[in-house]
């Protein structure tokens, strides 16, 4: 199959190795004949699954990520048939970078000068289906370059503290970290989003002491702590001036002073 032949082609200067896969002709392209075949031929040694699609077709898509994701968990990969008619090159080489990122490689990667630190993100949805619901998101970082993740999510019911589930996130992360790093982080930095503005003062009594609650999973353990607030529903607007004109501020711009607040 030139796909396969591409693929391999295009993987191996990334240093990723294409074992023979094992190839399953489907009889027909109906939803259950394709999750049947995933279940039929994913074993405990699978690392990935490309399901080749005859169309896009979304209910057919969210099956095999539902089957993939949560009742057979294996990094997968749809691919529109239509899609391998054009440039085979290119698009092998694309699709070679999504599987290179769901196997865990660094498609790309920038110099971060502090080193020994975690990136903390935390989220917060809540569900308008389910009234008294809420997801709470969690991801540390776990290298120097900031691209390899822990990861958690956690259902809260009404009522629930979230004091509980920040301390079992925070001392998963830093178990993972210190077992792939060899010692605890120097520096921590969180960024809390999903925060609205009458909240923060909660999150402040709240929260952050439970995360500082953390930090003494080991004896002595200090490390410099931020914690920031993302708020995104503002109606604040910046603009650079250029000859004279008023325009939009290049990209990277970092506007830390006048607007941000140190203590809200």
């Amino acid at each position: 199959m030139e796909f396969i032949r591409t693929l391999t082609k295009v993987c191996d200067p990334m240093g990723i190795r294409v074992a023979q896969p094992r190839l399953c002709n489907l009889p027909n392209d109906r939803t259950d004949t394709f999750i049947q075949n995933i279940k039929g031929n994913v074993t405990d040694r699978t690392q990935l699954v490309i399901c080749v699609l005859p169309r896009n077709t979304k209910d057919r898509y969210d099956a095999i990520k539902k089957l993939c994701c949560v009742d057979k968990p294996v990094p997968s990969q749809c691919v529109v048939s239509r899609t391998l008619q054009k440039n085979i090159m290119s698009v092998s080489t694309k699709i070679a970078m999504q599987l290179n990122a769901k196997l865990g490689g660094e498609l790309w990667a920038v110099e971060i000068p502090l080193k020994n630190i975690m990136v903390i993100g935390i989220d917060s949805y809540h569900d308008s289906a389910q009234k008294g619901r809420s997801v709470f998101a969690f991801v540390a970082s776990l290298n120097s370059a900031l691209t390899n993740y822990y990861s958690q999510c956690v259902f809260q019911s009404s009522g629930q503290e979230l004091g509980v589930s920040l301390r079992v996130c925070f001392t998963g992360a830093l178990k993972v970290y210190q077992n792939k790093n060899g010692s605890l982080p120097d520096r921590i930095v969180v960024y809390r989003d999903g925060v609205s503005e009458g909240q923060i003062q909660h999150v402040y009594d709240v929260e952050v002491p439970q995360i500082l609650e953390t930090f003494k999973v080991q004896p002595n353990y200090n490390p410099k702590f931020a914690f920031i607030v993302v708020t995104k529903r503002i109606s604040t607007r910046f603009v650079a001036e250029r000859g004279g004109n008023h325009v939009n501020p290049p990209p990277g711009s970092v506007v830390d002073k006048g607007f941000t607040k140190k203590r809200w």
